[in-house]
């Protein structure tokens, strides 16, 4: 039996933007030094909903995103390297299609380990940059760190 998923997860709900109240991810681990295999792929400029840079829709396929305090939605590998160790709004990964579209996104961030609460403002935050979301799959994890990390699934 496939879990119901809530309302605030629906694609064609209205957007909800960003709100001075959101608290801020942090890194959980600040003082990592940056992965010399992280890489920047750029900021997306959204077009017609579709995730480009400058302007090209022919982007990685599937990369880690983060969204700053300043709204801005960067993606590439890495999230702390995207980041620059800083707090943001978000730390997720996101699969993008070859129009541009997003057809999954999950919350999986070692560095910044998104609780649900934080993770479920995602799609909102997405939508009122003006992404379409419609059809895309939100598969969010809790993240706990125990001795080792562990990911329990909470629903796709």
């Amino acid at each position: 039996m496939s879990p119901v998923r809530p309302s605030w997860l629906d694609p064609n709900r209205p957007p909800r933007l960003f709100n001075q109240e959101m608290h801020p991810i942090t890194n959980k681990f600040p003082n990592d030094p940056l992965d010399p295999g992280g890489k920047i792929f750029g900021e997306v400029q959204v077009l017609d909903g579709r995730v480009t840079i400058l302007g090209r829709v022919d982007v990685p396929r599937q990369v880690d995103f983060v969204i700053t305090l300043d709204n801005r939605l960067v993606i590439g590998t890495k999230h702390a390297t995207l980041a620059n160790n800083q707090s943001v709004l978000a730390a997720e990964q996101m699969k993008i299609d070859r129009s541009g579209r997003i057809p999954r996104i999950d919350n999986l961030s070692g560095h910044y380990a998104p609780t649900l609460e934080e993770s479920l403002r995602i799609p909102g935050l997405l939508r009122g940059m003006g992404l379409n979301l419609t059809g895309a799959r939100f598969q969010v994890s809790k993240i706990n760190f125990d001795l080792e990390l562990v990911i329990d699934k909470v629903w796709d």
